[in-house]
């Protein structure tokens, strides 16, 4: 899930979008883990880089 950027001083926490999706979504969608990134990685033709994104998050 992609956040928009919101106004000035404005956030939201993981606890937040969670609770916001769980109201909205069947329990199998709902998200488990969120993780706030500046930016992912992306191929030359503006794909993301799947691989390189889990790489970054594995131990």
């Amino acid at each position: 899930m992609r956040l928009r950027r919101a106004a000035r001083g404005a956030a939201a926490t993981e606890e937040e979008i969670i609770a916001f999706a769980g109201e909205r979504l069947a329990a199998y969608k709902r998200p488990r883990l969120v993780r706030f990134v500046d930016g992912l990685p992306k191929t030359s033709t503006g794909k993301i880089m799947r691989r390189e994104l889990i790489k970054s998050f594995e131990p």
